[in-house]
């Protein structure tokens, strides 16, 4: 299953008119976490967790901006801890 897929399966999206929205904000949501945290999704890719982990925080972006598109100031202290954790991950050198 590819990402936007797998985007479409979490936010339960059966359709194809959301797909450029979609597909938006992944590449959106990429560029964020590599902001919040100085990962990119190649830098998880050779261990599973740390990847699981770097897809929920895209998933969790990619649903607050997809559920929120009036906008918002806030971010999710759930999010905020993910987003340091994967940044920590990516501090040690990418060992968990």
């Amino acid at each position: 299953m590819d990402e936007l897929e797998e985007l479409k399966e979490w936010l339960r999206i059966d359709g194809e008119e959301d797909d450029n929205m979609i597909q938006s904000l992944q590449l959106s949501s990429k560029l964020l976490i590599k902001q919040f945290t100085g990962a990119k999704r190649e830098d998880v890719e050779g261990n599973s967790e740390a990847l699981e982990l770097y897809k929920l925080v895209q998933r969790l972006i990619v649903t607050d901006l997809y559920e929120n598109r009036a906008g918002s100031n806030k971010m999710s202290p759930v999010l905020i801890s993910l987003c340091t954790q994967l940044g920590a991950y990516k501090l040690q050198g990418g060992t968990v």
